[in-house]
């Protein structure tokens, strides 16, 4: 569909991107590299789908991808009351969309337009 376009993947999980190279590896990219630290590259769209609850400033993290999404950026998180055994797995929040300013594309999906 867009046969020009080139596409990152990025992950902290080693085994996540030795999965990812070996199942797309010959069409897209996948690094370890933490994506705010990639200096004066700026991607059209950033995609973020259930991470910003695994991260403690997680409003820092996001201010960092709006300076480097030209576009959109596209986010996934969960909502709604957390439960004891998130903690467990990483998770530092769960979200409650009332209080967020984004325009709702699903039940936990949003999109973040740019405006330029």
């Amino acid at each position: 569909m867009f046969p020009e376009a080139k596409v990152t993947g990025f992950d902290f999980v080693e085994q996540a991107i030795e999965a990812a190279n070996n199942y797309w590896g010959r069409d897209l990219s996948f690094s370890t590299n933490d994506i705010t630290q990639e200096n004066g590259v700026i991607y059209d769209i950033v995609s973020m789908f259930e991470v910003l609850e695994h991260i403690e400033d997680w409003r820092k993290t996001l201010d960092q991808i709006m300076n480097i999404a030209d576009k959109y950026i596209i986010l996934s998180f969960p909502t709604g009351k957390m439960r004891p055994y998130e903690k467990h797995i990483g998770r530092y929040r769960n979200f409650i969309m009332r209080y967020l300013s984004f325009k709702k594309i699903g039940d936990s999906c949003i999109l973040l337009r740019k405006n330029h």
